[in-house]
């Protein structure tokens, strides 16, 4: 690693630890009384998975209130490798239809939340595709309007009916085609929360594409004030269970070796079928055995 780079590094972690407590007692407010509630570790973690890997659950929630609160709308488990910098977005679809840890409840894997929070989302999570996730980042995705202008917006490639779904939502004319379109806050905020024009597949790829483009965009300038900016702001709207450790390592392992980033749809094609579920309507069924090894063969490299 050169003199640059360390440098870089170790201005990042000192500047973080300076700014954690201060922006700790000023973030959104958040839920913590839930009708199951999951003891701190109590995740269900699968055993004998590469450690060198990190799971992460990534939350997000339309509501502009409380953190941690009602279903959740994003689920999408990022995965870093910490040898290699690569990071991995898997996002679940939210009408996937699992057993709800301890309760004799089934339900859409995004009710988790709402029945116990994030701890119980983590373990439904766990359970149902087999992982050893136990930490979690809780997004008020109203807050994303905010991240996008720290950044000065970001540039994405949309179809002509994402273009016009967007000026509908907005009632102005932001777009007047498809294409690479520059995006403020307030048009990026629109995108991820189209729904009209597919299905949860859809709305799910916009949002990895989304994150993907914030993700390249903020490292590929790697200008650290810029970086402190973004983690100020969306500290305001996040809730986590990551540790300051833990925060270092992932900070370490992206400043020191790039990253490449790979995205993935759960279930994938195949793997699963629709359902109307009386008193609960279309839900989607999963072939779990299936959607487990090919999820493993993605982040792990294998069956």
């Amino acid at each position: 690693m050169n003199k640059k780079c360390f440098a870089l590094c170790m201005a990042f972690m000192m500047l973080f630890s300076l700014m954690l407590p201060a922006l700790a007692d000023d973030k959104s407010q958040v839920q913590t009384e839930f009708r199951i509630m999951i003891e701190e570790g109590d995740y269900s973690a699968a055993p004998g998975l590469d450690e060198d890997v990190m799971n992460i659950l990534l939350l997000g929630t339309d509501s502009d209130g409380m953190l941690n609160y009602g279903r959740t709308d994003t689920m999408i488990i990022c995965s870093i490798h910490k040898k290699t910098g690569l990071v991995q977005l898997s996002s679940i679809a939210r009408d996937l239809y699992v057993d709800i840890p301890s309760s004799k409840i089934t339900d859409r894997i995004n009710t988790a939340n709402s029945y116990g929070g994030p701890r119980l989302a983590i373990k439904a999570v766990n359970e149902a595709l087999g992982l050893n996730i136990e930490h979690y980042v809780t997004v008020n995705f109203s807050g994303f309007e905010q991240i996008v202008n720290v950044i000065d917006g970001v540039d994405i490639e949309i179809s002509h009916a994402e273009a016009s779904a967007i000026n509908q939502r907005l009632g102005k004319n932001s777009f007047s085609s498809g294409g690479l379109v520059h995006m403020n806050g307030e048009e990026a905020l629109a995108y991820v929360r189209i729904r009209n024009l597919d299905n949860n597949f859809g709305r799910n790829s916009r949002q990895r594409i989304f994150l993907a483009a914030v993700l390249n965009k903020v490292l590929s300038e790697k200008k650290i004030g810029q970086i402190i900016d973004l983690i100020g702001v969306c500290l305001d709207y996040m809730d986590y269970n990551l540790g300051f450790g833990d925060i270092v390592r992932i900070a370490w392992t992206v400043l020191t070796k790039g990253i490449t980033l790979e995205m993935y749809s759960c279930p994938a094609d195949g793997q699963y079928y629709y359902k109307t579920i009386e008193g609960q309507g279309s839900v989607v069924i999963g072939k779990m055995d299936e959607i487990r090894q090919s999820l493993h063969a993605f982040i792990y490299g294998k069956e």
